[in-house]
Order: C-alpha cells, then sequence, then structure tokens
C-alpha cells in the first residue's frame, strides 16, 4: 500500500484493483497499474481535463511524469508505471508522440487494463459493480 502511495503521491485508502504486468512480445514492458477505492479516492470522474496519472519509463529512468500518450484520458482513473526497455534513452518527449513505438505500447498496456478489467468483472461481479 506504502508503495502505491508513494507512485500517486497521495494518501488515501487501500488500492482497489492492482496488476502487475510483464511481457516480452510485443515489446519489453514492465508495468504496475492499481486503481483506487471509489469511497476513499477523490472522485475526479467529471473534471473538465482529466489528467493521465500514469508515469513513462525507460529502463528504469523516467520519460515523461504523466504520459497521456500510454493512456487515454478516459483511462485517467487509472494509476501507475510503465517501464518500456524497447524505447530508446534519447527519444525527445515532442517526438515521442509520434514514433510507432509508442502506438504499440499504448495499445498493449489499454488491452491488458481493459483485459484485467473483464476478468475482474467476472471473477468478482459484486465489487466490480461497486466500482
Amino acid at each position: 500500500t506504502a508503495f502505491f502511495r508513494y507512485l500517486s503521491g497521495t494518501t488515501y485508502g487501500q488500492p482497489y484493483y492492482t496488476l502487475m504486468y510483464q511481457t516480452d512480445a510485443p515489446l519489453s514492458i514492465k508495468s504496475c497499474f492499481y486503481i483506487p477505492d471509489p469511497d476513499n479516492a477523490p472522485s475526479r470522474m467529471f473534471t473538465r481535463d482529466p489528467e493521465v496519472a500514469v508515469s513513462l519509463h525507460s529502463r528504469r529512468v523516467m520519460v515523461k511524469k504523466n504520459a497521456d500518450g500510454v493512456i487515454p484520458k478516459w483511462l485517467h482513473w487509472v494509476k501507475g508505471i510503465v517501464d518500456c526497455e524497447d524505447m530508446p534513452m534519447n527519444i525527445s518527449r515532442e517526438n515521442m508522440q509520434d514514433t510507432r513505438l509508442m502506438e504499440k505500447l499504448s495499445t498493449a498496456v489499454v488491452r491488458r487494463i481493459l483485459r484485467f478489467l473483464d476478468q475482474q468483472a467476472k471473477k468478482e461481479p459484486e465489487k466490480f459493480a461497486k466500482f
């Protein structure tokens, strides 16, 4: 719990869902995601311009703190980090948005998050309905 609080910079509640994800295909990705408890977390569902709270790392070096190119804005309630070893270290933040690598990374991560949520809905329907 302390680790997830450190990632988000907040002090509220236990994580509602956690997802540790590691893959080597199509990209070498290590990621850690969590979804805050809806009862304890401040509601940001209806904010005008939600901020994505997923940071992007390349070989454990932070490239971008709020990586909106990795997670779409409609998943702004997902918090965490993504470490992609296939991303070059000398990539600029402006060029990062135009690369196919970012498209592949985003597709892989979003599919995994949605698949995880689908699995949780089937495994624990009462908990998911509360979410």
